[in-house]
């Protein structure tokens, strides 16, 4: 029987791979490994079950180390890599723009991904006229709007960049 495995990828902020140490830990954080990547690794165990992959972040100014739950068995090795992206470090640019239906009501919610990884960069609830802003990494971005009985409609790409 073959042994299980799931492949990772380890990526900057703008989606480049990025060598790291990756730590994998049992459910209840009990540290089972280090695993270095170049951007890639797979990760192969005797033992099935449910892990924590973490790579921590010890950049000078970092607040959060990346980190996912993951299950490793006999079907993972061929599902898609999973991927842990490095926090951005620096001075943000604020977006916005305005959702309203066309009954004019503000809609409930805008979802702005990043346009090259497709990973989530912030969720935003309009204010009462259908305003809304938030504060993303330079860079460039698809934009979800989202409101109750109406088709949900994205835009984008869009670049922003610190003035």
């Amino acid at each position: 029987m073959p042994v299980p495995y799931r492949k990772i990828q380890t990526k900057d902020q703008a989606g480049n791979d990025l060598s790291a140490t990756v730590t994998l830990a049992t459910r209840s954080f009990s540290k089972l490994a280090d695993i270095q990547t170049s951007g890639q690794a797979e990760i192969a165990l005797f033992q099935p079950g449910d892990y924590w992959l973490i790579m921590p972040d010890d950049r000078a100014g970092a607040t959060e180390d990346a980190f996912a739950r993951v299950t490793i068995d006999a079907t993972t090795g061929d599902l898609p890599p999973l991927v842990l992206t490095q926090a951005y470090i620096g001075d943000l640019v604020t977006i916005s723009s305005n959702l309203t239906t066309q009954a004019a009501a503000p809609g409930d919610e805008v979802v702005i991904r990043n346009w090259t990884t497709r990973e989530l960069v912030a969720k935003v609830i309009p204010d009462a006229n259908g305003d809304w802003s938030a504060e993303v990494p330079p860079g460039t971005y698809d934009v979800s709007y989202i409101a109750e009985n109406c088709a949900p409609v994205i835009h984008g790409p869009y670049t922003v960049e610190l003035p």
